[in-house]
């Protein structure tokens, strides 16, 4: 009768290790801790016209998103690729895509310039038909996407971001960046019409969005989770991993911060628990083991 119940005791806990096993073997798993979508950072703005903007209320639609810095005086060195892009999007404002919505963030250093939107009309004969917003220090809104513009340290100008109806971040086209020059070069306007019906299709393969910084990965916390377990000195590491995640933080937003935050914890604690949940299951069946061995 003891034998038996040893037994059954041993095959139960040999199920639920086969069972963790194949959950951690399982491409599901792997696609659920190392996914990594791009949400847009949200954020609402009243343009030069006096237009409120919501990038929330753009959900359904593609949002093509134009980041730069264009003021008097103008910067030289990016004028033609400023010039050209914004040309294609006035050409793309009148084709009359449906759900296309084009956004333009002008990063306004000198605020005693008119705005980006009067320029743009008066130098090149441009009617800006689409939401233009002036950003102004602090730059609440465009230190959001710092990460996608900023590239090695330089001022990407201008950078154009595509976002799709669920608000991730799908492409990015660095233009022209200041001191390198053309990277994606000047986007045309059918390109961008076509690359939005693709987005609308959900044929469009992500261009370009990582970002330009450390990034935290799910997996990779997952992964520490186990070292940090297996360490002599776990403690060490803990503190190491709790500076690096520090470092990295992002202009997010406090709420995605927090969310990804619990993310990471989870994933961290979840490694270490598996370990020690793998190396008590081995204790245990090996200490049946022995007592079954004994009653021989």
């Amino acid at each position: 009768m003891l034998l038996n119940t040893i037994g059954e005791s041993y095959m139960a806990k040999t199920r639920i290790l086969f069972i963790v096993y194949l959950i951690l073997i399982s491409p599901s798993f792997y696609a659920l801790v190392s996914s990594e979508s791009n949400p847009a950072p949200l954020f609402e703005a009243t343009t030069v016209d006096g237009r409120p903007f919501s990038l929330n209320d753009s959900r359904g639609s593609v949002v093509i998103l134009r980041i730069q810095n264009f003021e008097n005086p103008i910067c030289i060195e990016c004028e033609q690729a400023l010039k050209k892009q914004l040309i294609e999007l006035s050409k793309l404002s009148v084709m009359s895509k449906e759900n296309i919505t084009i956004v333009t963030l002008n990063i306004r250093k000198n605020p005693s310039s008119d705005n980006g939107k009067q320029l743009a009309e008066e130098w090149y004969g441009i009617n800006v038909t689409w939401y233009w917003i002036e950003d102004y220090q602090p730059y609440n809104i465009s230190n959001r996407y710092s990460n996608y513009w900023n590239l090695k340290g330089g001022f990407v100008n201008p950078t154009i971001i595509l976002i799709d109806p669920s608000l991730n971040i799908v492409g990015v086209y660095h233009v022209y960046r200041m001191g390198e020059g053309e990277i994606d070069g000047v986007q045309t306007a059918e390109s961008l019409a076509d690359d939005a019906d693709m987005t609308l299709r959900g044929e469009w393969n992500s261009l370009n969005v990582k970002e330009n910084r450390e990034e935290v990965t799910f997996l990779g916390m997952f992964i520490l989770g186990i070292i940090t377990a297996l360490s002599p000195c776990s403690i060490a590491l803990l503190i190491s991993m709790i500076s690096y995640v520090g470092a990295s933080r992002s202009n997010k937003g406090v709420k995605r911060e927090i969310i990804e935050g619990f993310k990471i914890g989870f994933l961290f604690t979840l490694g270490m628990s598996l370990v020690f949940f793998i190396l008590g299951c081995f204790i245990s069946s090996l200490g049946m083991f022995i007592e079954i061995s004994t009653l021989f």
